[in-house]
């Protein structure tokens, strides 16, 4: 949050809205002046508002949402049913032919890299990739996940907070993995850290899963205090600079 704070300050002082601006008439008091330049100080808080990211991430990436290189461990899914630290997912170095191509927004991932273990029709597999996001700040009710998913084979369920969302993809069928298929999840989210499952269901000798993921959701409530601190200090600096403008005289007067 101390870096959304600087940002916008940031923001303002690289964008400043004090001072007389060109459009306005040149007749309008300085009074007026200044509650124009207040009123758009609460505008840019409401869009700083608006733009704050939740760092939720898709299949394959790094921190910076940038895809990692094949064969890398994807920190941001790990797997309830590998013990130890080593239960981070890898990405496939030879996703098959069938699978819908990779790209910037996700790629496919497994246990192991090599897409093993796998598991048989008599005998499948089941494999649970957990990733975690934080609405610390947002309002739970508001926030909605889209995202795209495949799976090879079955996609047994999507769950928020350990609550099934109904979401599948059933069969085994190529359709489930030549393709994304896009969801969308729209409750069950809480203050704090969220917990995101996918439970995939191999029936094959290789497995393979993947999703692209974005969350928005509204500022809580209860951060209105520390934004309105925002712009109390923000205002505060329009103040100064307008001030400074009013009261400072051009070169050539201070001369003559």
């Amino acid at each position: 949050m101390l870096a959304d704070y600087f940002d916008f300050v940031s923001m303002i002082l690289k964008h400043p809205v004090t001072g007389r601006n060109p459009r306005w008439s040149s007749g309008m008091s300085q009074k007026k002046q200044y509650s124009h330049s207040f009123s758009a100080l609460s505008s840019q808080l409401r869009q700083f508002m608006q733009t704050l990211s939740i760092p939720l991430y898709g299949t394959g990436l790094d921190d910076n949402h940038v895809t990692l290189a094949a064969g890398s461990v994807d920190t941001h899914y790990t797997i309830r049913e590998v013990e130890g630290i080593d239960n981070h997912a890898e990405v496939l170095t030879s996703p098959h032919p069938y699978y819908a191509a990779n790209d910037s927004a996700s790629q496919w991932i497994w246990e192991k890299a090599n897409g093993l273990p796998a598991g048989t029709g008599d005998s499948p597999l089941i494999r649970t990739f957990v990733t975690t996001f934080d609405l610390t700040g947002y309002d739970p009710s508001s926030a909605v996940i889209y995202g795209t998913w495949g799976t090879d084979n079955q996609g047994v369920d999507i769950r928020i907070n350990g609550v099934s969302t109904g979401i599948s993809l059933p069969g085994v069928i190529v359709n489930n993995f030549s393709d994304l298929h896009a969801f969308t999840i729209s409750g069950g989210f809480k203050k704090g850290i969220n917990t995101l499952e996918f439970v995939i269901e191999d029936n094959g000798s290789l497995s393979a899963f993947r999703t692209a993921l974005t969350c928005d959701a509204d500022a809580r409530p209860d951060r209105i205090p520390e934004l309105l601190t925002m712009l109390l200090f923000a205002a505060g600096v329009a103040g100064l600079v307008f001030f400074r403008k009013k009261t400072t005289k051009p070169l050539t007067e201070r001369e003559t």
